[in-house]
This record gives structure tokens, sequence and C-alpha cells, in this order.
């Protein structure tokens, strides 16, 4: 590992599953598949992270301290420094596009740029990496976390433009944010019904009709590089006990 890795972690900013289902609604009037999908998005971050072989930490809402978000945010990358590590990566539970690559992409860009971001669709980003020389918390609590406008203040805020910027994902806050994913993704036809027994909408799998008539009912491959989005071993998938 280059000597650069071995100042990095990886830290996952991201409420506890239970606590993410109550305040995110992924599927309308089922309180227990809004947490069995904040569990699977929860777990497949940290199967992501681990799998990149870096440090990291998981700070949710029972370790993070302060009033606001930024305030939060601050202080947990504060712990991660306080550890010794003098480079941090910053990101929730809420991209399951993020791969092992994009976040080793994010560790190397940091020997040349002082801040990595990765913006999210929605104006906001998936993703801060950043060295600890450049964190001055009066200018990181001045952003609007939250926003759309995250983005655009992270990148005025480094002028010397010693900032780099990784592909654009969208990130999971509802449920028309599922359909997009789903829309974008080959998914074998024999899954539907694994997919509607996962999320009790009938309506949700539909939107993946038109996808299937076009000849992708004999696909087998999914569209992302890097971990598949779902585990190979599908009876598995419900049970998130043994994980």
């Amino acid at each position: 590992m280059k000597a650069s890795l071995k100042n990095t972690a990886i830290l996952i900013f991201a409420r506890s599953a239970a606590e993410e289902a109550r305040n995110k609604t992924f599927v309308e009037g089922s309180s227990k598949q809004n947490l069995r999908i904040s569990q699977f998005l929860l777990k497949q971050v940290q199967r992501t992270t681990r799998a990149t072989g870096l440090p990291f930490f998981h700070l949710n809402e029972n370790i993070q301290k302060g009033d606001t978000f930024g305030e939060r945010l601050f202080n947990a990358c504060q712990i991660v420094f306080d550890k010794g590590f003098g480079r941090v990566i910053v990101l929730g539970s809420d991209c399951p596009n993020i791969t092992p690559k994009v976040l080793i992409d994010a560790a190397i860009a940091l020997d040349n740029y002082s801040l990595v971001l990765g913006p999210s669709k929605d104006g906001g980003i998936y993703l801060l990496a950043a060295d600890q020389e450049i964190f001055d918390k009066k200018h990181f609590l001045n952003i609007d976390w939250g926003s759309d406008q995250v983005f655009s203040q992270l990148l005025s805020w480094r002028k010397d433009n010693r900032s780099y910027c990784l592909p654009s994902f969208e990130d999971i806050d509802q449920a028309a944010d599922l359909h997009r994913l789903f829309r974008h993704i080959r998914i074998p036809y024999n899954l539907l019904k694994l997919l509607e027994a996962f999320f009790l909408n009938k309506d949700f799998i539909n939107a993946f009709e038109g996808f299937f008539n076009r000849g992708i009912k004999s696909s087998h491959s999914f569209g992302y590089r890097g971990p598949p989005l779902f585990p190979s071993s599908f009876p598995n998938f419900f049970n998130f006990n043994d994980r």
C-alpha cells in the first residue's frame, strides 16, 4: 500500500439503519420495508468500504456530537484526525453506486489535490475527501449542508483550484430515487419476484416492465463496475442479521 494511503481513513458518516428508516420514506406505508432497505444500504456501503483495505470508522447518531449537521460532520472528521490520520474520506449510506475503486481513486487524488468531491445529481455530494490542513471550522460550518448548493459552495471553498471531482452519482433519499436507480441497472428477469417480495409494492416492480420488454429478460449482468448492488447469494439477501 502506498505511504499516502496509510495516512488515509474512511469515515462512514451515517445514521443507524433504524434512525435512517425513521427519517426517510422508501416505501409508502411500510415501516418494516423502510427499515430493511436502510439496513441494506448501510451494509452495502460497509462492504464496499471494507473491500478497499483502508481503515474505516462508522459514526452514527449515537457518536456524532453537535447541534447542526455541519458541526456533527466537522467533529466526526476531527475524531478521525485525532486518531493520527492526516486525510479523511467521508461518505454516507445513501449512494449504493459507490465502488471500492471510487474510494481508492479519491484517496490517490489526495496526493495532488487537497479536496476531492463526489457530486450527486441533486447539487449535493455523496463523498468528500480532504487533507486535515484545509479543515477550517468557521468556513466548514458556513456551508449550507443539505441544500442543492453544497457542491458549488465546497468548490468555491478551494479557490486555489486544488480540488478534484469524481464521477457524478445519484443518492437515495426517497422512493423515486430507488425507481431511477433500478431503471439503470440490468437485472435478470427471475429477480422480479424477489424484488416484489422485498418491496411489497407491485407498482414499483411495474416500473421495470419496459426495461425487460426490450430484451433484457435473459441478461445476467449488472450495469455497474465493482461489487453488484445485490449480493450473489440471493436467499441470504433478505437476512441482514448474519452480516
